[in-house]
């Protein structure tokens, strides 16, 4: 956990959240009823720049290299590549609505639509220009952050975005110095995706607190008697993992997952993990999860991993492929 004081505000960034949920959580891993189920989409985001089409088997995926790679799940391979956009955001049918960092100014949301048919083919652009002090960038500033999230309404998709800045201080500031006040800014509006026109914003700003990088929390399966070991359900809602401890730290993968259908209850597989969760979802006997950029010393050799898309064989354990993913939360350093 890393925590800074910043004046009025704090910096938060929590990489132990998603443990501490699990840890607090004890609800048994008993599938639920299919009257108790969600419908459940065959198109759905894992974290923040991966998509998910379970049709087509394919991985819309984030890039470090300011692309976005279209993967195949069950190997891994990239099948095509698209430099019109940087960050996938939402998928219709075949076109796929994608942020691209600002050309123009800062403060202007510039977004493609991308023909999934015809290997990334650029269909259309749209861009909003958004209140004067909005920076619109990807990857996190140390005091900034920009999110734009996307719902998909038949052939127009509903753009979220929502700015947050802090003021970040070490020492005690020059009181001769007038001090930035932190804000929020958040708005959204309408894309046609088969022509790009958008709607009129919406938007508002107002004081805020403590900024923090977006992480996602697990989804844990309610309703059940409270037993261990944890459960949580797939990003699609397909599957449920249960999540036990094997081993104390001298062990680096410390944890089992064991994965069923959450309909049937009917065991999928297992496997080890270094964590006791991530977002997932299952594929033909495959598990395919996030992790975060980490740095861990297994069997004396110290090694260094960006954060990264991985997939498991549920069968033999044994991964079968894993792919880099572009990491935009600030990680740098703070002053004194």
């Amino acid at each position: 956990m890393r925590h800074r004081t910043t004046g009025s505000l704090s910096i938060v960034r929590d990489a132990c959240l998603v443990t501490a949920l699990i840890i607090s959580s004890t609800i048994l891993a008993r599938p639920l009823p299919l009257a108790a189920q969600e419908i459940t989409p065959r198109t759905f985001q894992l974290v923040p720049g991966v998509l998910i089409d379970l049709i087509k088997r394919v991985a819309y995926v984030m890039s470090p290299q300011d692309r976005i790679d279209t993967l195949d799940l069950l190997d891994g391979r990239r099948q095509w590549s698209s430099a019109f956009g940087a960050k996938p955001l939402a998928l219709i049918s075949n076109r796929l609505v994608a942020q691209q960092q600002p050309r123009s100014a800062p403060n202007v949301l510039e977004l493609v639509i991308l023909d999934t048919e015809k290997r990334g083919e650029l269909l259309a652009r749209a861009s909003v220009t958004l209140p004067e002090d909005v920076e619109a960038f990807i990857d996190e500033r140390m005091d900034r952050i920009f999110e734009a999230t996307a719902e998909p309404l038949d052939d127009t998709v509903l753009i979220t975005w929502q700015y947050r800045r802090a003021v970040v201080q070490g020492i005690a500031p020059d009181t001769a110095q007038p001090v930035p006040k932190p804000r929020e800014a958040r708005g959204s509006f309408r894309v046609d995706v088969r022509t790009g026109i958008t709607s009129a914003t919406i938007s508002e700003t107002q004081a805020i607190g403590p900024i923090a990088s977006a992480q996602r929390a697990p989804t844990v399966a309610t309703g059940q008697p409270r037993v261990t070991p944890p459960t949580f359900v797939a990003a699609d809602a397909n599957h449920i993992l249960h999540s036990e401890r094997i081993a104390d730290d001298r062990v680096w993968k410390k944890y089992r997952w064991t994965i069923y259908e959450r309909a049937t209850g009917q065991k999928v597989g297992s496997i080890a993990a270094h964590l006791s969760w991530a977002p997932f979802f299952v594929v033909d006997r495959i598990i395919v999860y996030e992790t975060q950029p980490y740095v861990a010393t297994v069997d004396g050799i110290r090694g260094e991993e960006p954060r990264k898309l991985r997939a498991v064989s549920l069968q033999t354990g044994i991964e079968t492929w894993n792919v880099r993913v572009r990491d935009t939360t600030y990680r740098g350093p703070y002053p004194p």
